[in-house]
């Protein structure tokens, strides 16, 4: 989505960052060399950072002194991850896309009056939307804005582009209310055999959301979405989709529909903790030797030849995840758009350990050839942050003494949280045990420590008499401010 800001769109989420995560003074010839710009280019950013205003209980505020230069003053649970997304979500390419996801019908004369910019200025704005859809495998009618592809592919783009500003903790869909959407999924629920954690429940949210607004226009799924994809569970979860299949979908669609909510749920990497049977789709694949499967075991074969103590946790478990994500990267090949987790991720590892990092790419390049010749285009950088968050996630860690419990979860990307929990335990002073939010662990009494990117409802939360709401990849400050508080309950026996 960042790739789509202006040039003082993207110099005022650096500055943010840099004010931010630095925690000090800047003078205006430091930011002019970190944004590459004029002293006045300089001024006319802070200016509007200092305009916005993100209804966060002015909890953050730029602050100026002649002799100092400029300072980002911000309470220590101002989540700037928030701040990030409230802050997109204001952009004119944010605003436009959302626009012609909610309604159709604009000339390009409505859409300049709309955004207060000439005809000029949003049609070039248009043409850089348009080339960005393009690069997903989709198209923009220049003359009617009408977004045009295969329809499960449009669907799932959308739900990356609004899950991407998930931090702004606000539901973005506006003809269709959150309301509405929990009743439906409440109603179809209640019928069924099983349920989904609370992450996974608001993605199904957000995706049953996006049907709907697509029914309103019209637009079903006329091509099967499950196209060189083999897997046992695609019948079976359609026993449950089929129940959310609404009477205004004409019936010719209706196997479409169900099997694209089927493949939303396959081809999670984590929904395994609400079965205990995925063994057997593990084994079914084992026996028909699927592609799949090939590209599981290959992986984990290809790291214990290279590191010969490396032990798996769970392997059967690992291999279902793997599994999961071939299927994803099988199913929404054409997609490209991700949310800047995917580089902040990738360069966290890179920087924590080069050798796992550098392993892990050249053991992908070696196992491309598993996926079909016209399905191989896909985004090499989603897949590679897929392969390292759920070989880490299986990874044994050393017995650790019981000391201070925590509890991490991470509802913008679930497979992180072993990650996580392993760079939370590698630099701390003190022995920790951590539960994350994909691993039902048990644990009699409260947490010392929650730890979230998200602000659940309190009676969601396991009770924890310290709480600290982090951002997802966390930054320098959030494992400053961790450590000191984790060094605090140290510290209180």
């Amino acid at each position: 989505m960042e790739n789509l800001l202006d040039t003082q769109e993207k110099r005022s989420l650096l500055f943010l960052r840099t004010l931010y995560n630095n925690e000090r003074w800047f003078t205006e010839k430091e930011l002019s060399k970190i944004g590459n710009c004029s002293s006045d280019a300089t001024y006319r950013t802070l200016n509007l950072l200092r305009q916005i205003k993100y209804d966060q209980n002015d909890s953050l505020e730029i602050i100026s002194k002649k002799n100092k230069g400029f300072f980002l003053q911000a309470t220590p649970l101002h989540s700037i991850g928030e701040t990030e997304s409230l802050f997109i979500k204001d952009t004119i390419s944010y605003r436009l896309i959302d626009l012609i996801f909610h309604e159709q019908g604009f000339t390009l004369v409505d859409l300049a009056e709309i955004f207060y910019v000439s005809t000029s200025t949003i049609y070039r704005r248009l043409k850089n939307l348009a080339d960005y859809f393009s690069e997903n495998g989709l198209s923009l009618n220049m003359n009617n804005f009408v977004i045009s592809g295969p329809e499960h592919i449009i669907r799932e783009f959308f739900y990356r582009f609004y899950w991407s500003v998930i931090k702004s903790s606000q539901w973005p869909f506006k003809t269709i209310s959150f309301e509405e959407t929990l009743n439906l999924y409440n109603e179809k629920m209640n019928a069924l055999s099983f349920q989904l954690t609370d992450t996974e429940r608001l993605q199904f949210l957000y995706r049953l959301a996006i049907n709907q607004i697509r029914y309103q226009h019209h637009h079903f799924i006329d091509i099967a979405p499950n196209k060189d994809i083999i897997d046992p569970y695609i019948e079976r979860y359609s026993q449950y989709t089929k129940q959310f299949i609404t009477e205004d979908i004409p019936i010719a669609f209706h196997i479409n529909e169900w099997t694209f909510l089927s493949l939303i749920l396959i081809s999670n990497p984590v929904f395994d903790e609400l079965h205990s049977d995925y063994e057997l789709k593990v084994n079914w694949h084992k026996e028909k030797r699927t592609s799949a499967y090939l590209f599981a075991i290959s992986l984990i074969h290809a790291y214990k030849i290279r590191n010969e103590k490396l032990i798996f946790k769970d392997e059967t478990k690992l291999i279902f995840r793997l599994l999961s994500s071939y299927t994803y990267t099988i199913a929404f090949s054409e997609l490209t758009i991700h949310h800047l987790n995917v580089k902040n991720m990738l360069l966290s590892v890179s920087e924590l350990n080069y050798s796992f990092f550098e392993q892990s790419q050249l053991i992908m390049e070696s196992i491309l050839h598993l996926f079909p010749k016209n399905r191989n285009h896909f985004d090499q950088d989603y897949l590679l942050y897929n392969i390292i968050l759920t070989i880490s996630s299986s990874l044994k860690l050393k017995e650790l003494r019981k000391e201070i419990f925590v509890k991490l979860i991470c509802t913008v990307e679930p497979l992180s949280e072993e990650y996580l929990s392993q760079k939370l335990i590698k630099f701390s002073n003190h022995n920790l045990v951590v539960h994350t939010g994909t691993n039902e662990q048990s644990h009699d009494g409260y947490y010392d420590l929650l730890l979230s990117d998200f602000h659940f409802d309190d009676h969601i939360y396991p009770h924890a008499s310290k709480t600290y709401i982090w951002d997802f990849l966390p930054n320098e400050r959030d494992w400053k401010n961790i450590f000191a508080l984790i060094d605090s309950i140290a510290n209180e026996d």
